[in-house]
């Protein structure tokens, strides 16, 4: 969701293809508006992924309530349902595994 505008859309598309069709960053070049929230990662004690597009960072918004608040989001009524960026990223990092070589179940010498 734009942080500015509410605008729903997915976010960047995945080198790997595994998500993403690029409209929130479309919408951010096309209108300047470059931070956005990953909607499933609200909680009720305010927390979630925002991210900015301009920066290429994760960012942390104090104000949370507040800003949801404005577009028509209550938090206190959210559920999380979905992993933050630094959550997924983490999990890739844990399960990247660069000393080995595998191919068909076989380790192979690097």
């Amino acid at each position: 969701m734009c942080m500015h505008c509410g605008r729903l859309g997915c976010g960047r598309k995945n080198w790997d293809g595994s998500g993403g069709n690029n409209h929130a960053v479309d919408h951010g070049k096309d209108t300047g508006h470059s931070l956005v929230c990953k909607m499933g990662t609200i909680t009720p004690d305010g927390k979630a992924s925002i991210y900015c597009y301009k920066c290429d960072e994760d960012v942390l918004d104090s104000k949370l309530a507040e800003h949801m608040h404005r577009l028509g989001v209550k938090i206190a009524e959210q559920v999380k349902t979905e992993k933050t960026v630094t959550e997924m990223n983490l999990e890739a990092n844990l399960n990247l595994t660069l000393s080995k070589v595998i191919e068909d179940g076989k380790e192979l010498i690097p």
